[in-house]
């Protein structure tokens, strides 16, 4: 008697335990793929936001190689400036004078391009004529603008973020020298953190701010300048009004995480997820350029999508499949309670087992297509990088061109390489977009679709590929239209397999004559397609099998057997058509058939 209640002690305590077990190992094992996997986000999330924000740095810079060039370094500034040097105060007072009306019709078009100063030094390092605040002069700035005195001494250009005696900014110091190569002093070209803002938000659409280091504001900032800043949640840094002001914290929360200080100044950009608000921050320090020491930081917001939802996938397989294994257990240890009718209750057991499998494959399935989904919303977002580039430079040329327009040095020869340039770039990014819309259009809605319009879409794609390998194209296209009807990227797909394909067995064959041949007619109620090529052909033992998955003639490393059975799946269940293979005296041949428009019966 005591045996048997042992015995029934036991086995339900083996179960709870075991239970347990399995349960900490699976969430262990899911918590740290999620934690894989969120820190590769973030990681790849700092290195986007910090091309984003380096491209407009370069923006800037240009910007400001183009002022020096075009408005500092000519004559009539030097000849001017080269006075500013004299021991006769009259002279050197004359020369401020006469530099700053030289410049100040320039000074306030240049403003409208987000420059904040334009400051000219001696070669001491002494303040002789800020544009912005023209009556604050004479105070050296040996000790408090260290870009200053590093150009002065070395003779050498310098860039960099830093804080001055009135703002900090983006400030691109460089030597001036006369035009017989006597060394004049130094002008520092500025941009306002604020501009640097605007354009981060204006071309990326995201929510961005400044900390700048308190101890570095306490110590150079005049008295009178230092009610511009305001303490930031983060101790040991202040915001700047200016910034606050245009761009208010949008979500307070998101500027109230624990201090990042210690992070800050370790100097290197990095992003945390902040999970009141699902949002992503993402800090760029700023460092100056002579110390090297970390005197503020670039803070971005942006929403995130990807981090909650990892958590809810963590907490729904997880608990589903510990759900799962503690039913599985609890089913296990009632068999065991029942000898007798184990053959019965294993009969009802598999039938419940096998709906379960059927329910979760239907789940893989779904499972595999929001993956996939995914994917391609991946492959457009990396498009959608590439085309930053022609982006920047069409932004970098309309400045270039407007500011030269202002300051009266357009030339003709200027105009005709801007304009080429915008031309150029914009013509690449509208038919990218075109083309790469159409090929992965997730559209549901059927449309009257024209074969011979589609398929030249396909061919334009992959045009200078075969070009490149020497590969023909050639049409025999029936003159009349044929329309189909059908979903807009699908037989362009269709045709660019079949396409690749060819491509892959014309190279194999290598024969003197290479070329694809498509042929496009109607035959009764159908349209046909035909795509003949001057590969190898195919093999007859294996043509029956080609259109299943996974199966390939090619070498694992470049061929997956997916294919022509995708393509087969969307001829057959999409266009309710028909996909087959043949050889002929010159390769294979694929014949499409597909009901045309007005005769198709869904």
């Amino acid at each position: 008697m005591n045996k048997g209640f042992n015995m029934r002690v036991y086995k339900p305590i083996t179960f709870i335990i075991f239970y347990i077990f399995i349960s900490c190992l699976i969430l262990f094992l899911f918590d740290k793929e999620k934690d894989s996997k969120i820190e590769k986000y973030l990681k790849d999330k700092t290195n986007q936001v910090f091309l984003e924000y380096k491209n407009v740095y370069e923006e800037h810079k240009t910007l400001s190689q183009i002022i020096f060039e075009t408005q500092i370094d000519k004559e009539k500034v030097l000849s001017v400036f080269e006075n500013a040097s004299s021991s006769n105060k009259e002279i050197k007072d004359k020369a401020r004078q006469d530099l700053y009306n030289v410049l100040k019709n320039e000074y306030f078009i240049l403003k409208k391009y987000n420059l904040k100063q334009l400051h000219f030094h001696l070669p001491n390092s002494e303040s002789f004529l800020r544009m912005h605040r023209p009556n604050k002069y004479g105070d050296s700035l040996k000790d408090i603008r260290l870009t200053v005195d590093y150009v002065n001494r070395k003779q050498a250009f310098i860039e960099g973020f830093e804080e001055g005696r009135i703002f900090n900014g983006y400030r691109f110091v460089y030597p001036i020298f006369s035009k017989t190569k006597k060394y004049l002093g130094s002008v520092e070209i500025s941009f306002s953190a604020l501009a640097m803002i605007e354009t981060l938000n204006k071309t990326y659409n995201i929510d961005t701010n400044l900390l700048i280091s308190k101890e570095v504001v306490d110590k150079k900032v005049f008295d009178e300048e230092k009610e511009n800043y305001v303490l930031s949640p983060n101790k040991n840094f202040y915001f700047e009004k200016s910034i606050l002001k245009k761009y208010p914290k949008r979500d307070e929360i998101a500027y109230k995480i624990k201090d990042v200080t210690s992070m800050i100044y370790k100097g290197e950009p990095f992003t945390v997820f902040i999970k009141q608000t699902n949002k992503v921050k993402t800090f760029i320090p700023l460092k100056n350029p002579i110390t090297d020491k970390v005197i503020g930081s670039i803070i971005i917001c942006q929403k995130s999508i990807y981090i909650p939802n990892k958590y809810s996938n963590f907490y729904f397989f997880s608990f589903s499949i510990i759900l799962l294994i503690g039913v599985i257990l609890v089913y296990i240890y009632k068999l065991t309670k029942v000898n007798r009718k184990l053959e019965h209750i294993n009969l009802r057991l598999d039938k419940k087992v096998k709906t379960q499998l059927q329910r979760n494959r239907k789940k893989d399935l779904q499972i595999l297509n929001q993956a996939k989904m995914a994917s391609i919303g991946e492959t457009l977002n990396n498009i959608a990088h590439q085309w930053r580039q022609p982006l920047s430079i069409i932004t970098t040329s309309a400045s270039g061109l407007k500011l030269q327009k202002d300051t009266k040095n357009l030339n003709d020869e200027d105009l005709e390489m801007f304009t080429n340039s915008i031309l150029e770039q914009s013509t690449y990014l509208s038919n990218t977009i075109e083309l790469f819309q159409e090929f992965i259009d997730e559209d549901k809605d059927y449309r009257k679709l024209c074969i011979q319009d589609r398929i030249n879409k396909a061919i334009e794609m992959i045009q200078d590929t075969l070009e490149f390998k020497v590969i023909k194209i050639i049409k025999d296209y029936q003159s009349e239209d044929i329309y189909i009807h059908g979903l807009v990227g699908q037989l362009s797909q269709v045709v660019i397999y079949i396409l690749n394909n060819a491509k892959d067995a014309i190279l194999q064959a290598n024969k003197d004559e290479m070329f694809i041949l498509i042929s496009v007619y109607r035959r009764k109620d159908f349209a046909c397609i035909t795509i003949e090529d001057t590969g190898t052909g195919l093999d007859e033992e294996v043509m029956e099998h080609i259109f299943e998955p996974y199966f390939t003639t090619k070498h694992k490393s470049i061929g997956t057997g997916i294919g022509l059975y995708t393509s087969y799946e969307i001829i057959t269940n999409k266009f309710k058509g028909n996909l087959r293979a043949t050889n002929t005296k010159n390769g294979a041949k694929f014949t499409i058939e597909l009901p045309i428009y007005e005769n198709r019966k869904d």
